[in-house]
């Protein structure tokens, strides 16, 4: 009597987590967030998830007995008060690892700390007694036996804003074989970053390879960043300018970027006069004036060939979400970005009479939205994404669970991390990843400020500033109308001329404006 063979398929590897916990600190608060990842997949397989804060830890926060974020920012503190600021943080990421990893062989978790915004607004000299007192308390081995603190230099330093937008870029393109790049409007800065392919001609400041993809190839990753041009930094800029042309007046002004009627939270007298189109000639002045001293925007038009797809986070998302549940915004945040849509929403709510709902950041939601707006779409200091461009879905924001957790620069930070064995572009690099810094360096660069309180020219008279643009606007809407009713012309005819000069001008304008950003750009190392 035979026996017939029986093949067995090969049994799965079993199972190996490993961990990493993240500290982002940035410029409003620290957060802390452990990362998990199954290291028996390898590469081709990755698969980096977050663990904590769970749902267990969401629900103790509201208790008080767990902390997730401490505020104020990480750059607000004194070195004599940094243990008693990270510890509590640190307290509740150990406890979710030491009660999951009672039955693992896990005995080393890295820790990191990296802080961004805020702490690269202050000198070296500032930073490095914070920076020295935090590795040390994350170096505790009695209280935190199973986090690896690593050197002070990798894993508790300021990233550059470059190298946090090489972070973000990671994050939402590891595993993906489509590559979407990067745009977002934090508190205190903006950082784009795309995949720059065979476009990238030299190695800039700006540029950096990592390996994400299948098979160990590097991507060639451009990232910029520019400080002082985040939402509440340049609001902050609205407020001075408001505030010293209000003083220097004698007496109260609007401020044209609230609903009318509204209460200015900050400046004690000021009231919303509604008027949006002089909002958005201040947010156009603030980029203008601060483009001068800035690395140039990249220019979509020349980004689309290699990343025609970006994704919008942060504030950008915040304000989207904002005004897509006013009534009658009549757009979806699921879907992709409508310009037109959003922007009738904008002026529906910024023009009308206040509502009555004073919250933490009612105050600010009209320039945050005329801000998005010029960054945006500005054809000659923005991003110069046009109608066409937005109708074609070219911009999204963060859809679901696991895409929102892929907004986050941390998870970046964890795919690296789990990927090359450390913070590193790519796997047996000696130096951690640090993009526009110097080598070796671990500090970002002091931003300046956009211009100097007072020096910003908003025209003759100041702030009749808003006074003086809302006027002027009003004189020509009013010759316009006379022009209408007085004028015995073909007004048909008429119209079709200037429209067909429109065109001529703005193609003209669109390609000696593209010139120089491909001048700008190429001066610098890059040709896109």
């Amino acid at each position: 009597m035979s026996s017939a063979l029986t093949l067995l398929p090969p049994s799965p590897s079993p199972s190996k987590l490993k961990y990493a916990t993240v500290l982002d600190a940035g410029s409003s608060a620290t957060r802390v967030y452990v990362y998990s990842w199954d290291a028996s997949q390898g590469d081709e397989n990755l698969k980096v998830t977050k663990v904590y804060p769970d749902e267990e830890a969401l629900a103790k926060e509201k208790n008080g007995s767990v902390v997730l974020e401490r505020t104020p920012g990480f750059a607000k503190m004194t070195p004599e008060k940094t243990e008693s600021y990270l510890i509590l943080l640190l307290e509740g990421a150990h406890s979710f690892l030491r009660v999951i990893n009672s039955s693992s062989q896990e005995s080393s978790v890295p820790v990191y700390l990296l802080a961004t915004g805020g702490m690269r607004l202050l000198s070296e000299t500032s930073q490095l007694p914070l920076l020295q007192k935090a590795h040390q308390v994350l170096s505790d081995a009695q209280k935190f036996p199973l986090f690896d603190a690593g050197t002070r230099e990798e894993n508790v330093r300021v990233i550059s804003g470059r190298t946090e937008g090489v972070l973000g870029w990671v994050a939402l393109n590891y595993g993906d074989e489509r590559k979407q790049g990067l745009f977002e409007v934090g508190g205190a800065s903006v950082q784009i970053a795309y995949g720059a392919g065979r476009h990238l001609t030299g190695t800039g400041g700006g540029n950096a390879k990592v390996c994400i993809a299948k098979g160990g190839a590097a991507d060639e990753v451009y990232s910029e960043t520019w400080d002082g041009f985040g939402a509440d930094s340049v609001y902050a800029e609205l407020r001075n300018i408001i505030w010293n042309e209000a003083r220097a007046a004698g007496d109260s002004v609007g401020n044209p970027c609230l609903p009318r009627g509204a209460p200015d939270a900050h400046i004690k007298g000021i009231i919303g006069t509604g008027d949006f189109r002089t909002c958005l000639s201040l947010a156009k002045r603030i980029l203008t004036q601060g483009a001068k001293k800035s690395p140039p925007m990249p220019y979509y038009p020349f980004v689309q060939e290699t990343s025609n797809l970006f994704i919008g986070v942060a504030n950008l998302q915040y304000t989207y979400d904002f005004f897509a549940a006013k009534p009658g915004a009549g757009y979806l945040v699921s879907e992709p970005y409508n310009r037109r849509l959003f922007t009738a929403a904008v002026e529906r709510y910024c023009t009308g009479f206040f509502d009555g709902e004073v919250t933490k950041f009612s105050h600010a939601w009209c320039f945050k939205a005329a801000w998005m707006l010029t960054v945006l779409h500005d054809d000659e200091s923005g991003f110069g994404m046009d109608k066409v461009q937005v109708l074609k879905g070219m911009l999204k924001f963060p859809n679901g669970r696991e895409m929102e957790e892929r907004a986050s620069w941390t998870m970046g930070a964890a795919v690296l991390i789990a990927r090359n064995g450390g913070l590193k572009g790519c796997r047996g690099a000696v130096e951690p990843l640090s993009v526009g810094e110097g080598r070796g360096e671990t500090f970002g660069v002091v931003a300046k400020r956009i211009f100097e309180l007072g020096a910003m020219d908003l025209g003759v008279g100041g702030l009749a500033p808003f006074a003086s643009v809302a006027n002027a606007l009003d004189s020509a809407r009013a010759r316009a109308s006379g022009n209408v009713t007085a004028g015995v012309v073909n007004v048909a005819g008429f119209a079709a001329v200037l429209f067909v000069l429109w065109i001529f001008v703005r193609r003209r304008f669109r390609g000696s404006r593209a010139t120089a950003r491909k001048v700008g750009l190429l001066g610098s190392g890059l040709m896109l």
